[in-house]
This record gives C-alpha cells, structure tokens and sequence, in this order.
C-alpha cells in the first residue's frame, strides 16, 4: 500500500495506490482469449480506467487513421503482458476501450427512450456498462477457433473465424490493385472464412467469387451470422413501451455524448468533446 509519511491536507482516502492500480477491473473477453491464453489464462483480462492521461493522449492523436487509433489506444489501458497486440481480437479492442473509458463515469450512461409507435418518452436510464448491454457471440472455454453454420439456400457448410488485430491491420495494409480485385468491405466481410464445405480457400479472390455467387437470401444470412458470431457488445437496449407495451430497441448512441453523462441528480454533465468511440468500426 502507498502510504504519505506527511500530508498537510486533509482526506479521507484510505488506500494512496495510483488510480489505475486501485480501480483496475478484471473482466473475461467475449472471445474467451482464444488466441492469446497464453498470456491471459482463461481469457481474462485486466482493465485500467481511462484517465485524463488518456484523454491528453486523444487529443494528440485525433489524426491518426481509426484502426491504428484503437490499437494504440488499447495498448495503455492494458497490460498485455508481452502478449503481441496483433493476436487480440479486434471485436474484444473494442469492447476493451468501451468499458475502461466507462469506468470514467462509474460504468454507467444515461439514457432516455422514445417509443416510435405512440411517441412516449420514458423516464431517464440508468445503463450500466457492460452489465446491461447484450454480449453476442460470445465464446465458451475449450473454443476451436472457429464457428460452422449452413447456408439456407445452397446448403454450403461455412467455417469462420473470429477476425484478429492483425487480421485487421493486414486488411489496412491492402493496395489499391489489391482492393481493386476484392474491395476492402468486402474482403473484411470474407477475411474470417475458415472452409467452405471442409475445402480450405486458396485466396480471397476465390471467396469473392463464391460469395458473388450466393442466391441473396444466402448472402444475407451469411451477413448475419458474420455479425451473430462475432463477440462484441450490443449496444441495442430493448425496451418494453410503460404506454402501449410496444416492444422495440434503441441503439445507444457511442459517440461523443458518451462522454457527456449525469454525474449527480441535478443534470451536471461531464464537459468533454473527445469523440474517439465515434470512429469505431462497426463489428463485421
């Protein structure tokens, strides 16, 4: 423990650790760590709280391109431990900053729902983040790697693998030629694929081809089960109408207001314009 031999102030803190140290947070990667146990067993992981370090640091930052923001990013809310930031799972950066720079305000958000059948407006919620948020795809321990599901259509048994940091930065590295054969959402969408019918892929391009193919019904499933079986946080927030009992979601809105949350009752918000999480990708 940090203790001050002689402090001419007067507090009330008990426990002197650094602020990082004494308000860390541990949690399990959706992912379950699958690519990194060796150096997180069972895939947890130790969370820093975003601090205003971190926010001198967003700020001289801001250019840099959004991909290579985040894998910076991470890297100083967490010790990785010697663990190659490559081998992360890119969905579990994302999760990873959204909670620390949550922790900053209690890991809670403030939130106000309007129903879009009859128009009413619910009262202020409270969303503790990540507790109340949905977690898809989330993996159990002893995960392969990978996930299989069957195409409606075509009936093609597919394999795919969540995608990596380093899958991700490859992607980013891509020329222009290379882009010009298989454009980059595209690739990005077909990047994970493990097998098709148990036959390993010989390129991208041949992906592209079979993909091209695809009835669409096949195509949107497809596009759905990419996104169902990648682990990350839903931040849709399913409500029930307290007027007309109309079920509908509302997508928490990430971006800057995030940083503007309720402090106290009496409406004092935090002042930032830091935007960062705005410059997300979306999980494939």
């Amino acid at each position: 423990m940090y203790v001050l031999s002689v402090m001419a102030i007067k507090s009330n803190i008990q426990d002197f650790r650094p602020t990082r140290e004494k308000f860390s947070k541990k949690i399990r990667l959706l992912s379950g760590g699958f690519t990194t146990l060796d150096f997180f067993p069972k895939g947890e992981i130790t969370i820093f709280p975003w601090d205003s370090k971190m926010d001198d640091w967003v700020v001289k930052n801001q250019g840099l391109p959004p991909n290579e923001f985040l894998v910076q990013a991470v890297q100083r809310v967490v010790p990785l431990n010697q663990c190659p930031v490559q081998k992360l799972v890119y969905s579990d950066v994302q999760t990873i900053l959204l909670v620390s720079r949550a922790m900053r305000n209690n890991s809670v958000y403030a939130h106000q729902a309007k129903c879009p059948s009859c128009g009413f407006v619910h009262p202020e919620d409270i969303i503790r983040i990540p507790d109340d948020m949905e977690m898809v795809g989330v993996k159990a321990d002893g995960y392969v790697g990978h996930d299989t599901f069957t195409l409606p259509d075509c009936n093609d048994e597919v394999s795919i693998r969540p995608l990596t940091v380093g899958d991700i930065q490859r992607l980013d590295q891509r020329t222009e030629i290379e882009n010009s054969t298989v454009r980059r959402e595209l690739a990005e969408l077909l990047w994970g694929v493990v097998a098709v019918g148990g036959g390993k892929p010989d390129s991208l391009e041949e992906l592209d081809r079979w993909y091209g193919a695809l009835s669409p019904a096949d195509q949107l499933h497809y596009n759905l089960m990419r996104r169902e079986l990648d682990p990350h946080l839903s931040t849709e927030i399913k409500y029930s109408c307290n007027r007309c009992k109309v079920e509908f979601s509302v997508p928490v809105q990430l971006d800057s207001e995030f940083f503007r949350q309720r402090i106290d009752r009496k409406s004092t918000r935090l002042n930032s314009s830091h935007e960062w999480i705005s410059r997300m990708p979306s999980s494939a």
